[in-house]
């Protein structure tokens, strides 16, 4: 039987959490061997999975609730109340920092309002240098990204026909690539204004498309396969998404990542394989569980294992001039320190995860519903 819309999918966020994983370790500044694999070396592209996974799990969520009456501002409340709490509370946790250590002006009050308020994708670069933005927990620009992009797909689901909707975000599909070339040499490999939001955009329309093929038809048509095929799908899918990945990076092949993304969303979504039904195993499901909290905690836990490093004594030969961490010779020191650093962001991500994301997401949801109620 198919399932309904708002199923969760749960091998999709265990990918979610690899990914967040990923590129927590392609930020990280360690000259060490796992940094060197040619998938993480490339790892920013994954912030792209993350974009088609949202479209994917957006529409599935609340297209035919927009379509069907609900109020674009409930929408946006429910979606900020997911995504805001956390994303304030660890720029918080960088302004604390920032009260004691702002060496050369390292974090500007400009930089902190345009992140506060999720406007990283309307700065233009010459702003960016000037108000260091960036240093304000740089992963928050995808983000901000998201956010705007809830908005335009409310408003085209809100106020236009199905069809006329899909007709406007194939159109974002078609003239993106030519944005993203046209502004940048760096194709999918751009942040801030307009490359951020339309890379955004871009990644999102294709979820979209995915969601609706699944839907209509896709998990219709993989249910009839074997295990053995689903699996087989399931390995042809992860080894092209690898290679993409690692032969794109900041080149034209990045631009194919979205719609290979969506692909891999459509056969992971049903999750009827050997490596669907691994990530559906605790243990790893739980990376999905926590994929927000280590996206969003990393460059700070990543900034004060620096901080700590750069502490000890200097005799031990392990920064180089670049200030990135670096093997001795005799010793894989740098990738001692990634795994320190993911322990460390999975540690604290799990605090935040309880003590913050989920509490406040459940408030949200609440609040939504008693508002509901009183307007019934």
């Amino acid at each position: 039987m198919k399932p309904e819309a708002r199923h969760r999918f749960i091998s999709l966020d265990t990918l979610r959490g690899l990914c967040a994983i990923i590129v927590a370790i392609f930020h990280f500044k360690a000259d060490s061997f796992i940094a060197a694999i040619p998938v993480v070396k490339n790892g920013f592209l994954f912030v792209d999975f993350f974009f088609v996974l949202s479209g994917f799990v957006i529409a599935a969520n609340y297209q035919s609730r927009l379509e069907n009456g609900l109020p674009i501002r409930f929408f946006m409340f429910l979606r900020l109340g997911r995504l805001y709490p956390l994303h304030i509370f660890v720029l918080l946790l960088f302004v604390a920092v920032a009260s004691v250590k702002n060496i050369d002006n390292t974090y500007t009050v400009q930089g902190f309002f345009v992140t506060a308020f999720l406007l990283q994708s309307f700065v233009s670069d010459s702003q960016i240098d000037i108000w260091k933005v960036g240093n304000w927990n740089f992963a928050s620009w995808s983000i901000a990204a998201e956010i705007w992009t809830y908005l335009v797909v409310a408003l085209l689901w809100r106020h236009l026909s199905r069809k006329l909707g899909a007709l406007v975000l194939l159109t974002i599909i078609a003239l993106a690539p030519i944005i993203l070339i046209e502004t940048s040499d760096r194709y999918a490999n751009v942040f801030f204004f307009p490359g951020g939001l339309t890379r955004c955009l871009y990644g999102f329309a294709f979820g979209v498309f995915a969601f609706r093929y699944w839907e209509k038809s896709g998990y219709e048509t993989l249910s009839r396969l074997s295990r053995l095929l689903c699996t087989i799908l399931e390995t042809g899918v992860l080894i092209s998404v690898a290679t993409l990945v690692s032969v794109a990076g900041a080149g034209p092949y990045s631009l194919l990542c979205a719609p290979t993304f969506a692909v891999a969303v459509i056969i992971f979504a049903r999750e009827g394989g050997l490596f669907g039904s691994l990530f559906r195993v605790r243990a790893l499901a739980i990376l999905g569980t926590l994929s927000y909290s280590i996206y969003m905690t990393h460059e700070f836990v990543q900034a004060r294992l620096l901080n700590l490093i750069h502490a000890l004594p200097k005799w031990i030969p392990i920064i180089d001039e670049a200030h990135a961490l670096k093997n001795t010779s005799i010793f894989p020191v740098t990738d001692i320190a990634v795994i320190i650093m993911v322990l460390s962001t999975g540690t604290l991500s799990l605090f935040t995860f309880t003590l913050i994301e989920e509490p406040l997401r459940k408030w949200s949801k609440g609040t939504l519903e008693l508002k509901q109620k009183a307007l019934a």
